[in-house]
């Protein structure tokens, strides 16, 4: 398991953002700043023009626009290229190696949109970049999460992926882009004092979607949780570990730590080893038709047989968090021997440089796809609003 230091993002919101310069020692190399026209755009911009046929969209030049400074991606409801909806993908005509990549943008305000900005190698394999490869600096998903992902392409397909949930909810769906397959799952509660987990929910992988995260119906026959839970602490069992993986959304369908600080764990055993494609959880209590006290701060991870590894995590921030209202910077630091993730110039995640090792373009993508949450008709009109992207390398 990678061990990470805990991030105080709160700080970043309640004293408002502030420019971060790039790490020291780099220089800018190049630049896109979208004070032109949308026609300039193809100076140094490639873009795709057809159908997707891993997301739910066709993506065309036309859905990529420049007004007032800002490039806008935008997501329509329009029957083209055999599918239902569009939308816009563009990566850079140069190629970079190794470097500090930032773009500030700011998230389609609906939910079934992925917002990335990333980088991915062209072509075959080469004795220069014998591994072909995808870095994700972001797949951000609206409201509030950010998901960062490491992909190997040649050969036998890896992924190493890490979320981020941003501000304080009731309630978590984790889609997971690559299903995991395990036979335990943990959540880890950092909050100080008492914490009360309403229900943990896994379900296999499905096509057809997932239910919706606050439904009281039974769960389907797809439901993986059935299976025995431990905590590290509970009060009575009234409110026990068991009861939190039940499928209910009722009073004493719950799990309740001590009142200790520190950290509470709750642990599912899963009869036999699954492949997981979507977990609920729901904190907090119910009072009328509004939650309070959720968890604010906690872990959520899977076993792999041999250790623990992060399926998502939150980090503390005031209230609730939207990342399609405001601009926000997200950062990338690329070496030859690791990667570093950031977040409005705090670092998120760092990982060691196994095979990314050759060139890859810059690319700006929206794209609608079930994986990032239940696709609506609040998709129509949205749109991935960037205002700068800008590479940095190493001084001579």
């Amino acid at each position: 398991m990678n061990h990470m230091a805990l991030i105080p993002l709160a700080l970043l919101f309640l004293q408002g953002f502030v420019q971060a310069d790039p790490p020291a020692g780099f220089q800018l190399v190049w630049s896109e700043e979208f004070n032109g026209a949308t026609a300039d755009l193809d100076k140094d911009w490639g873009f795709q023009n057809g159908p997707s046929g891993h997301i739910l969209c066709s993506r065309w030049r036309e859905n990529a626009v420049v007004s007032n400074g800002v490039c806008r991606l935008l997501n329509k409801k329009e029957s083209r290229g055999g599918q239902e909806w569009t939308s816009a993908s563009m990566s850079t005509k140069r190629q970079f190696k190794y470097g500090y990549f930032e773009c500030r943008y700011k998230y389609g305000a609906a939910t079934g949109l992925n917002n990335s900005f990333w980088l991915m190698t062209r072509g075959k394999e080469r004795p220069e970049a014998p591994v072909r490869f995808e870095l994700d600096v972001n797949e951000g998903h609206f409201p509030n999460e950010i998901a960062t992902n490491i992909h190997k392409w040649s050969g036998q397909h890896t992924s190493k992926s890490r979320s981020f949930r941003l501000g304080v909810q009731a309630g978590h769906c984790f889609q997971l882009e690559i299903p995991v397959e395990t036979d335990q799952l943990r959540l880890v509660a950092r909050d100080h004092g008492r914490v009360r987990v309403t229900e943990l929910r896994a379900f296999a992988v499905s096509p057809a979607g997932y239910p919706a995260l606050f439904s009281t119906k039974p769960m389907p026959a797809n439901l993986a949780l059935h299976a025995k839970a431990s905590a590290s602490s509970e009060l009575s069992e009234k409110c026990s570990a068991a009861k939190a993986v039940d499928g209910r959304l009722d009073a004493e369908s719950r799990w309740v730590s001590g009142d200790a600080a520190g950290e509470h764990s709750l642990t599912v055993e899963l009869a036999a080893k699954q492949k997981i494609g979507c977990v609920h959880l729901i904190s907090g209590t119910k009072k009328g038709a509004e939650w309070s006290d959720p968890i604010a701060s906690f872990v959520l991870q899977y076993w792999d047989g041999r250790q623990w590894h992060n399926i998502s995590q939150t980090e503390n921030a005031a209230g609730k968090i939207d990342l399609s209202r405001d601009f926000h910077v997200y950062g990338f630091e690329w070496n030859e021997k690791e990667m570093i993730f950031y977040f409005d110039g705090k670092e998120l995640r760092r990982e060691p440089n196994e095979f990314c090792k050759g060139e890859a373009p810059v690319l700006l993508s929206s794209a609608i796809m079930k994986w990032a949450g239940p696709v609506t008709e609040k998709i129509d009109g949205t749109s991935m609003d960037v205002d700068w992207v800008r590479v940095y390398q190493k001084k001579p």
